[in-house]
């Protein structure tokens, strides 16, 4: 994690991303405060691609079974590769 994300900075209302000082600013938050609505949108559109890559790679290893058993053909196995890079691309990370 870099040093200038809203985790791990001073930066930030502290509701969405909790700052290591502690402190929150008196907006009232995600739904009143503009900048705060858009670090719990950061937030939840991360939320949602790390739970499609869960999704996609269980997809894999189920294609991986199924083609081991002789249930589907190396197509299913490439169609689960391609999502499963899809998904490392949406949070950032390279796929394999």
């Amino acid at each position: 994690m870099s040093k200038n994300t809203p985790e791990n900075a001073n930066v930030g209302h502290g509701h969405v991303f909790p700052r290591p000082d502690g402190n929150r600013m008196r907006c009232g938050g995600p739904g009143m405060c503009a900048e705060c609505s858009k670090d719990q949108a950061r937030k939840d559109a991360r939320a949602t691609a790390h739970g499609e890559y869960v999704k996609a790679l269980e997809a894999e290893r189920d294609a991986w079974r199924n083609h081991s058993s002789g249930l589907c053909g190396p197509l299913h196995i490439t169609k689960a590769i391609a999502r499963t890079d899809a998904a490392r691309l949406a949070l950032g990370q390279e796929p394999q």
